[in-house]
């Protein structure tokens, strides 16, 4: 558009009006080119959004099973935790058991025991030196050994 504003109307004749109408050019219809169908180029997309899509699976895959071994990683540590746990409190309450006053007085209330008395107490001579058992022999082997406690010389 111009500045200038175009004249709808003839000055010398007011009742005509004046036709001024542009001139459009005539467009010629263009053959529009049959797209030939490059299957090639169809078929190296196809590759690489098949391959883009296998490597995106494969990453999220990967990452759930990376993040199932953690969290079974984290439950094996919470259990031996417990169990530590369990093992010091075993070790506490044996070690309150193996207290000689705890013997004691579970023998004393439990069990009814107490000390024994003069009377009561037996002493026995043990002789060391007696080879009265049948030891074996330095020089003997087994089978003269066995032989030895059925037959007597």
């Amino acid at each position: 558009m111009s500045a200038l504003a175009e004249r709808k109307y003839d000055l010398d004749n007011p009742n005509e009006k004046v036709n001024l109408k542009k001139k459009v050019p005539i467009k010629k219809e263009k053959k529009k080119p049959e797209h030939k169908v490059n299957y090639r180029i169809i078929f190296n997309r196809m590759i690489l959004v098949g391959l883009v899509f296998s490597a995106i699976f494969f990453l999220i895959y990967n990452n759930s099973i990376i993040t199932e071994k953690k969290l079974a990683i984290d439950n094996l540590d919470k259990s031996i935790m417990l169990a530590n746990d369990d093992i010091e409190n075993y070790n506490i309450v044996l070690e309150n058991l193996n207290n000689t006053s705890t013997i004691e007085s579970y023998a004393s209330n439990y069990l009814g025991m107490s000390y024994p008395n003069r009377k009561q107490t037996i002493l026995v001579e043990v002789n060391y030196e007696d080879e009265s058992v049948n030891k074996p022999e330095q020089n003997m082997n087994f089978f003269d050994y066995i032989l030895g406690c059925f037959v007597k010389e």
